[in-house]
Formats: structure tokens, C-alpha cells, sequence
């Protein structure tokens, strides 16, 4: 990957435990880790979108490892905490910006995979199996809200994932402004 942006290099987001992997398997790839608040997500969010990033692949380690690597269709922020709250930046868009279809993806109805940060006991009621998670949403509502294209993973076996983020990130590369 070049040193320069050129808006289809993607950035790959994960926690402490998958990042050390990722810096190994992709020499190339720019790196980063997930905020542990919405403050810090806010942060570097910004700085990635302002350095001209617009593409960006989220890894989630779930508390519960799933029997297979799996595409994330939505979340749920149940920690009553926002990234977008506060003083408006235009960098973020609109002041209520559009939260449906976070994650670009090709899946369809039915294959839904929802990745949950917080609790709350109505979580047993969903249709849709939820996959709780310590971090990462603030960083998709934050990437969202700027315009960035997010892609999301649930993972099971990240060494079984390798290929598929080589042939993405490859992808993403390739295509022409």
C-alpha cells in the first residue's frame, strides 16, 4: 500500500488481542485499535477521515467465540454513551445522522448478525442472534456518521479470516477513483 491515501486503502479496526496478528499477516496495512470511549472514538475517527481514509474493516471479538467467522449486519450501543454527542463537528455530517445500514455487506435477510455493546435483559426477546462485545460500536457510529464505507466482522478463527480481509483490502486498492 502506498504511503499516501488514496481514499480506497482500508483501514482495519480491531482490539489489542487481534492487532498484534494483523501488523504481522499485513506489514502494509494501516492498523489501528478500537477506543475504549466515545471521546476517543470521536478522536481518532477524525484523524483517519481527515487523512483521507474512507474505507474501513471493524473485527470484533466477541465474548462468546461463534462456531464461524461471521459478517456483521448491525449493532446495538446499549452503554447509553454517543460518540456523536457533544459540540457538532462538520466532520461527522449532519447533527442526526442516518444509522441504518451501517455496515456495507452482501448478506440477506435472515443471516442477520448483530454485535451488541451494553446489556439489557430485552436482549433475550431478539429474533436475531446478538453477539455481545467490549468495544468497537462507538468507532461504526463515529465512521458512520463521517461517510466512511464500514465493513464488520464477527470473528471466530482470525486465521481463517486472513484471506478473506488479503482479498478485500486487495479489492479496495484496485478500484479506481
Amino acid at each position: 500500500m502506498k504511503n499516501n491515501p488514496t481514499g480506497y486503502e482500508p483501514v482495519i479496526l480491531t482490539d489489542e488481542l487481534f492487532r498484534a496478528d494483523i501488523v504481522r499477516w499485513l506489514p502494509d496495512a494501516r492498523v489501528g485499535t478500537f477506543s475504549t470511549s466515545p471521546e476517543g472514538a470521536r478522536h481518532q475517527i477524525r484523524q483517519w477521515r481527515e487523512a483521507g481514509y474512507q474505507q474501513f474493516i471493524l473485527l470484533f471479538n466477541p465474548e462468546e467465540t461463534p462456531s464461524e467467522n461471521l459478517v456483521v449486519t448491525d449493532h446495538l450501543n446499549l452503554t447509553h454513551n454517543n460518540p456523536l454527542i457533544g459540540i457538532h463537528e462538520d466532520i461527522f455530517g449532519p447533527r442526526f445522522p442516518d444509522m441504518s445500514n451501517v455496515y456495507t455487506t452482501d448478506k440477506t435477510p435472515g443471516e442477520e448478525v448483530v454485535v451488541v455493546m451494553g446489556y439489557h435483559k430485552g436482549l433475550e426477546t431478539f429474533r436475531e442472534k446478538v453477539w455481545p462485545i467490549r468495544a468497537g460500536v462507538y468507532d461504526a457510529i463515529a465512521l458512520k456518521a463521517s461517510g466512511a464505507t464500514v465493513r464488520g466482522w464477527l470473528v471466530s478463527q482470525l486465521e481463517e479470516l486472513y484471506s478473506e480481509i488479503l482479498n478485500l483490502t486487495e479489492e479496495l486498492c484496485n478500484e479506481e477513483a
